[in-house]
Parts: C-alpha cells; structure tokens; sequence
C-alpha cells in the first residue's frame, strides 16, 4: 500500500515538473516572440522616418540616397508570431498592428522597386560610357592613314590625345547626369501615400503594443 502511495506521488510529482517545465518554457517563446516584434516595430518606425526624407514635397525622389538604403525587413515578426499573443491582445491593437506592418509591406516594395531602377540606371551609364568609347576608339581607327592601322606609330600620340579629349567630352555629358534617371509616377504616388498613412500611426502608444513591450521585459 505504502509502496502504491509512493509510487502515484512520484508520478504526480513528474506530471507536475513537466507541466511547469513546459509553462516556462511557454513563456520563455512569449517573451523573446514580444521582444523580436517590439524591437523591429521600433526600428521600422526608425527606417521608415528616413525614408521619408527622401521624398520631397512636390514628391521628388532623391535616388541616391534610396540606392544606399537596405531592405526594411525580412522576415515578419508579427506575423511569425501573432498566433502566440491573439487571446491576450484587444482588436484594436491588433489591427492597428496589422495596419502598420502592411503599410511597411508596401513601403520595401517600392523600396526594392526604387533602387533596382536606380541600380539599373547606374548599369545603363556604365553601358552607355563603355559603347561610347568603343565608337572613338573605332572611329579614331578608321580616321588613321590605311597603313598605320596595324600599328600606330608614329601616329600613337595624336590618337591618344584625340581619344583623351573625347573621352573628356562624353564625361562631361553622360558623367554629370545628363541621361535621365525615371522612377514610375505611380511608384512615387503609392510610396509617399503609405509613408503619410503610417506616420499617422500611433503603434506604438496602442495597448496592444504596451502589453507586448511588457511581455518582453518579463524575467
């Protein structure tokens, strides 16, 4: 009897270890799952504000400045780990959260989309300097007396000076953004209308967010 008694005690006692195990364990994924959401929440708001500044008023696109930017995000925090905080967050904070990282959605698809053309105008200016000099060098080639093509001689000096000169030229023109750099009106349009609906976003301040940032912080 003793024995039986001891036995269902010892059971007991390892249901119970391995349910606080498994409780801990729960919370532990709870806290770092708030702590990844609330810390790239915080640093999109951050990018994002950047970002902004890259567009003026009459809704110029400084391309530079896009060209060197980085992805905002890759991986969704709030939506790897939503399904951990549904039954703890009210409705409002999870669709003012779900809001925001929709708009920043948009925002690093314009973003990609921006800086590929900015990439690929810079890849059309290299093209456009390499066919040029190929034009001069050919042409320099043709303007040379027939029997200094096989080798210049003597004429070596004035074609050196005469390609340096209009390679100096097609600097001036192509190197000082003559060729124009276009950027879909229509990507403009979408990129500044979800920077100005997510800068009304007050995320951050929602109790949904304060909850998760208390999350975060739990030992």
């Amino acid at each position: 009897m003793f024995i039986e008694i001891l036995l269902q005690a010892i059971v007991a006692a390892a249901g119970t270890s391995a349910l606080i195990v498994y409780l801990l364990q729960k919370r532990s994924v709870r806290r770092n799952a708030a702590f990844l959401i609330v810390e790239q929440i915080d640093n999109l708001k951050h990018d994002i504000a950047n970002i902004s500044t890259y567009v003026s008023k009459n809704k110029a696109l400084d391309g530079v400045a896009f060209y060197e930017t980085i992805p905002l995000f890759g991986k969704d925090q709030w939506q790897n780990n939503k399904h951990l905080f549904i039954s703890s967050l009210d409705r409002e904070s999870i669709r003012s959260i779900d809001k925001f990282y929709s708009l920043a959605h948009i925002i690093n698809k314009q973003q990609d989309l921006i800086t590929n053309l900015q990439n690929n105008h810079f890849f059309l200016v290299q093209k456009s300097f390499a066919d040029v000099e190929s034009s001069i060098v050919l042409g320099l080639a043709l303007s040379m007396p027939a029997d200094s093509r096989a080798g210049l001689g003597s004429h070596a000096p004035l074609a050196q000076q005469l390609f340096s000169e209009r390679k100096a030229m097609v600097e001036s023109i192509i190197g000082n953004g003559q060729l124009t750099s276009y950027t879909p009106v229509q990507a403009v349009e979408t990129l500044d209308k979800a920077l100005r609906e997510i800068s009304l976003l007050e995320v951050q301040g929602c109790l949904g967010c304060r909850k998760l940032n208390k999350i975060a912080k739990r030992k």
